[in-house]
């Protein structure tokens, strides 16, 4: 998906995150805040959140195991329970 000049013949995940953090710093992101793994953990969320299923995305992420996959979900759920928090109308009657 990488590709690279290097023996390998694709970015390693090291240089990939360097690279991240360079690309952080140029937009004015925090370099902490951008990683390899936060840049998957967003690409499976939003694919997830906007209708992707399940087993699609442990295909795409190469999880052989669908419950790795679900840790997904709980995300989800927890937006779905700030969304209704925030935007349904009988949300603040207590």
């Amino acid at each position: 998906m990488f590709p690279s000049r290097g023996k390998s013949g694709h970015l390693t995940r090291t240089r990939f995150g360097q690279l991240l953090k360079e690309l952080a710093l140029e937009a004015g992101i925090e370099p902490t805040r951008v990683s390899p793994h936060v840049l998957r953990h967003s690409f499976a969320s939003h694919l997830l959140a906007h209708g992707a299923d399940l087993r699609t995305l442990q295909q795409m992420l190469g999880h052989s195991d669908i419950a790795t996959t679900q840790i997904y979900t709980h995300v989800l759920e927890e937006r779905l329970k700030q969304l209704v928090s925030s935007a349904h109308p009988l949300a603040d009657l207590d």
